[in-house]
This record gives C-alpha cells, sequence and structure tokens, in this order.
C-alpha cells in the first residue's frame, strides 16, 4: 500500500503546483471591494512553501542530497517524491534556459525595441521610481533662479538629444513589436510548462501504477541516489529526539507519550493479599492469562518477551472470524538511534546488490542482534518492538513502540504510542479530470500571461534593488552584508533527522473521526501488547497481579471493550516528568 497510497501521490504532486494567476487576480479585485466596504483586507493567494518549486528544492536539499541517512517513511513511499522532484527541478532549469533564449531571440530580431524597452524601464526606475524627477520638480518651482538654472538643463538636454531623434524614432516604432513579440513568446513557454505539470501530475492519478523502483530518466547521478534513499529507508533504524520536553521517534509522529509499567518479578505463589484477584482484573489482560500452576518462575530474557508480543500482535492482521481486521497493520523491529549520531551512521550508494528479499544489507543489523545480549544500560542505541497501523488512506499512520528491559529482578515494559497527523491542506493536490482538465487547458493561455507579467514585476523590483545598491552607502552596506553571510556559523548544515511526512502533516489530528480511529487503533495495539506480556509472565510463573494493576491505569473499561487512555492525539499531546508510585512515568490523559 505505501507505494501507491493517495499519500504518496499527493507528495509527489505537490512539487508540480503552479501559481494561480486569475485568482490573485480576483483577490486583488477583492481587496478594491474590502476597501470600499470596510471591510479586513484579504491575502493575495501565494504558492505555499510545501508546493511548487521551493518545496522540490527542499527535498532535493533536505533528503535526497543531504550528507545524511533519510528517515525511513511512515505510512507512505518517498520515492515517487524524489523522482517527481528531480522532475520538478529540471523542469524549472529548462524553464530558465527558454525564457532566457525567448529574450535573446527577441534582442536579436528586434535590437532597438528591446534597447527601447530596457530603457524605458531604466528611466523610470532612475527618475520616477526613485523620486528623482519629483524632488527636481520641486525644486525648481522654490524660486526663480532654481526654475532657470532647471529650464536651462532641459534645454542642454534637448539639444544634446536632438541629434539622434532618428534613432529615438526608430527605437520607438521598434518598441510595439518587440513587446508584442517577447509577451507572445514569453507566455508560449509558460503555456507549455503548466501544461508539462498537467502531464505529470496526472501520471500521478489513482489509475497509474506507482512502484519503489521508479527512476528519474536521463538522470543517472540522481537515479543512484534515489535508489539509496530507497535502500535506505527499508532499514530498521530509527532516530529519536527530545523537543518541548517530549521523547519522540522521528517520522512517527510530531508529539507522543510513554507508559510505563515496572514490576518485581516473584513467583506467582508469592502473591499478596492486596493484589486484585483475576475476577477483578482488567478483561482485557485476564482473558489471554492462562490457567497454569504457579509452581515457580522459569528465566526468560527480554528478547523472548517482545517475541511473544509480536506474534500476539501479527495476529490481528489478515482476515478475523470475530471482527474486522487492523487496516494495513504491520509488525516490525526498530533500532533507536540518537538524533545526534543519525548523521554518523553510514547511508546507501545506490550500487549495492539486494538480498534474496530484495532488500539490501543494513549496516546496524549485527549491532542490533549484539544489542540483546548487552545489559539494559549504558547504551543509547536500543531494540524497539513497532506496530503499525495506517488508515485513512495514508493520512492517519499509527505506531506504538515497545521496550522491555529486565535488570536488578525488576521487569520494566514501555509502550510509546505515537500517531501522525493528517497533511497539510497545501499538500493536497490532486489531478483534474474530465471537465475541470479541459477548463484548466483552456486557461493556460491567460495564466501564462499573468505568469509574464509577475516575471516582469519581479525584474522590476530587482532592477530596482540593484540600483539602490550603486550608492556608496548602500554598496559598503552589501559588501559587507556578503561577507557576513560568507561566515556565517548558523549557515552550517542541519545535521538533524528530517522527515518528509511530519515536514508536510498538520499539527493535529482535527477531524473527530479520525481522532477516534487514531485512538482505537492506539487501544488496540496498547492491550494486545499489554494483554499479551501478562500472558507471557503468567506461563512463566511470575506473578502478574502487579503488572495487570498497573497497565489498568492506561486503560479504561468500557462495558467489555477495553480503550487505552490515549491521551489527546497530535499536536496536543503532553509528557509529564512526574513518577508515581505505581511506575507511571507519563500523564497518559495529555
Amino acid at each position: 500500500m505505501p507505494d501507491a497510497n493517495p499519500t504518496s501521490r499527493r507528495l509527489a504532486s505537490a512539487v508540480h503546483a503552479r501559481e494561480d494567476r486569475i485568482g490573485q487576480v480576483k483577490d486583488r479585485i477583492g481587496r478594491w471591494h474590502d476597501r470600499t466596504m470596510d471591510r479586513r483586507r484579504r491575502r493575495i493567494r501565494q504558492l505555499a512553501p510545501r508546493q511548487g518549486d521551493s518545496f522540490a528544492r527542499w527535498i532535493l536539499k533536505e533528503i535526497l542530497t543531504a550528507p545524511k541517512r533519510p528517515v525511513p517513511s511512515f505510512g507512505f513511499s518517498i520515492v515517487p517524491a524524489l523522482v517527481h522532484s528531480v522532475a520538478a527541478d529540471r523542469i524549472r532549469h529548462v524553464r530558465a534556459c527558454a525564457l532566457a533564449a525567448t529574450a535573446a531571440l527577441v534582442v536579436v530580431r528586434h535590437p532597438w525595441g528591446a534597447g527601447a524597452l530596457a530603457a524605458a524601464m531604466l528611466l523610470f526606475q532612475l527618475l520616477i521610481a526613485q523620486g528623482r524627477l519629483r524632488r527636481i520638480a520641486r525644486w525648481g518651482t522654490r524660486s526663480l533662479v532654481a526654475a532657470a538654472l532647471l529650464i536651462a538643463g532641459a534645454l542642454i538636454a534637448w539639444g544634446q538629444l536632438e541629434p539622434h531623434l532618428p534613432l529615438v524614432h526608430r527605437a520607438l516604432s521598434d518598441l510595439p513589436s518587440a513587446a508584442f513579440w517577447l509577451t507572445a513568446l514569453l507566455a508560449g513557454v509558460y503555456a507549455c510548462d503548466r501544461w508539462v505539470a498537467f502531464a505529470y501530475v496526472a501520471s500521478l492519478s489513482g489509475n497509474r501504477a506507482l512502484g519503489a523502483q521508479m527512476r528519474p530518466r536521463f538522470a543517472p547521478g540522481a537515479a543512484r541516489r534515489v535508489a539509496a534513499c530507497a535502500a535506505a529507508e527499508t532499514w530498521q533504524a530509527m532516530p529519536y529526539r527530545r523537543e518541548q520536553l517530549v521523547d519522540r521517534f522521528v517520522g512517527a509522529s510530531r508529539s507522543a507519550y510513554r507508559n510505563v509499567v515496572r514490576i518485581q518479578l516473584s513467583p506467582a505463589g508469592e502473591a499478596t493479599e492486596e493484589a486484585p484477584q483475576e475476577d477483578d482484573a482488567t478483561p482485557g489482560l485476564v482473558e489471554r492469562t492462562p490457567g497454569a500452576a504457579r509452581s515457580g518462575m522459569r528465566k526468560f530474557e527480554a528478547d523472548d518477551l517482545l517475541d511473544h508480543v509480536r506474534d500476539e500482535l501479527r495476529k490481528l492482521r489478515g482476515h478475523l472470524v470475530e471482527s474486522h481486521a487492523l487496516p494495513h497493520c504491520d509488525v516490525f523491529e526498530a533500532f533507536a538511534v540518537p538524533d545526534s549520531e543519525w548523521k554518523k551512521l553510514p547511508g546507501a550508494k545506490g550500487t549495492e546488490t539486494p538480498d534474496t528479499d530484495g532488500r539490501m544489507a543494513w549496516p546496524e543489523a549485527g549491532e542490533m542482534m549484539d544489542e540483546s545480549c548487552l545489559p539494559p544500560s549504558g547504551h543509547f542505541r536500543r531494540r524497539y518492538l513497532a506496530a503499525q497501523v495506517v488508515d485513512w488512506e495514508g493520512d492517519i499512520v499509527v505506531t506504538v513502540f515497545a521496550h522491555a528491559a529486565l535488570e536488578g529482578q525488576t521487569l520494566t515494559f514501555v509502550t510509546r504510542p505515537h500517531a501522525l497527523a493528517p497533511l497539510h491542506k497545501d499538500v493536497r493536490l490532486e489531478a483534474a479530470h474530465g471537465g475541470e482538465l479541459a477548463w484548466k487547458v483552456v486557461q493556460t493561455p491567460v495564466q501564462a500571461l499573468g505568469d509574464v507579467a509577475a516575471l516582469a514585476h519581479r525584474l522590476y523590483e530587482r532592477t530596482g534593488r540593484a540600483l539602490g545598491t550603486l550608492r556608496p552607502k548602500k554598496t559598503k552596506e552589501a559588501a559587507l552584508r556578503k561577507i557576513a553571510e560568507a561566515f556565517d556559523p548558523h549557515k552550517a548544515l542541519d545535521d538533524k533527522a528530517v522527515s518528509l511526512r511530519e515536514h508536510c502533516s498538520d499539527d493535529g489530528i482535527a477531524d473527530m473521526h479520525q481522532h477516534e480511529d487514531a485512538s482505537r487503533h492506539i487501544s488496540i495495539l496498547q492491550s494486545s501488547m499489554f494483554a499479551s506480556a501478562s500472558s507471557f509472565l503468567s506461563a512463566r510463573g511470575v506473578a502478574t497481579d502487579d503488572f495487570r494493576r498497573q497497565a489498568a491505569q492506561f486503560i479504561f473499561v468500557t462495558g467489555d471493550n477495553n480503550q487505552v487512555n490515549t491521551g489527546v492525539l497530535g499536536g496536543a499531546m503532553k509528557q509529564a516528568n512526574q513518577t508515581n508510585q505505581s511506575g507511571n512515568e507519563a500523564n497518559p490523559k495529555g
């Protein structure tokens, strides 16, 4: 599913977004209405940072060409976004070359008209835009002497210009032709650019097949980097970091919390009288506990406990008789690595030979296997068991990480739920079909004329800034700014792990039903983890009363259903630092 789900397609389509020039004209007309009706002025619509060429450049800089391993994808495939970012960047360069060639062609065919256009823009900038003509006129009307000097200067200028009037007349007569052909050819370039963008977005429609094997055409270097990213995102290393007093796995969610159950290992026969009986215990934890004889404890490792939990979680997949199966449920192991060490991890080269299962050799595989033989304390990189549910066509991704540690006759079982919020509305670019597509194609020439007007406006502004820097004071300030930027320590590359899915997600889950589904999925996964762990401990002769009592604090019993206290999903999640007597190291109510 992740290769072809709508989330993968939307992220790839967002790099081909274009400005809505017709909408901008409507917004400017609406501003006039707002000013007339004394209303708040509306904002002129612009491309968001997560759209268009700027978004494609961000993907290329932070993921494809960054000197760090990409974060594993959660609920989508990163390959389509990388391939289409390379295509969008290539289109940008081709468009720039076509615009420059068009301008050069007009200059060659209509040199006098092109020169008149350039001279008109420079004179407008120097005399009118910067206020020089207004200041000269104001100075010339202050006194008779100033007026006489102004008239004398005008006569001298006319005397210098009069011999060249035939050339001026020739330039002015060629000006309309140059302006027409320049506008028409530039509009043609922009129209072709928009039609190519439509074609790329149409290639990402739901009836087209996508896959992790897609690569950029005629770009061997980019194809190798995409292959390296595709191989690296299948590896099981996961970066984690602390943000705003919250520990979380990068790529799984912007916020998270944890539930901790900590018990002393003791034989089942040594249960105290204060421990709750099985009839009063949480149903979800008792129903999987076998009635084995509690004669004594059998030795086990933390990996044995996680293996049993993994086997029980896998039973939630596939076709179930009693209920619907969890949508796109996956169980895997993750190797938690600090964010500060993420850049040190070796990346894939894109030229390795895959294994028999189609995956590249994972550099940290041996370290992850050796981690189970090490003491649970004293090392940053640790092994986690993860259960993931992808729902709402990839919009909601729930992942629960579990870790177990045996130390000092004490078992510590930790769960860390994460929930990815839906994609931001800026990234939800869908391919047009039928009448909508035909209408967009018809509108393209008008949109292209708007692109030409926007290009002229940008050129006009940049010319004004360039002329402003010609002043001695401005030139000195610009030179000092360039020197400061060259030695700016803050311009160093960011070593932190970056997740494309988190970068394009909302701050939280706003929809009521999506929030309810995410809470239910976390409830099911955590209930299964706690119940499986309790069943494993009971089968090994360990007293589970304290375990069930602590786990019950994370579970609300409603009728015959168990609902884990998932707190507030999304951006409102909080993580407390207080520790109560039962071993709960987080505030489950958020």
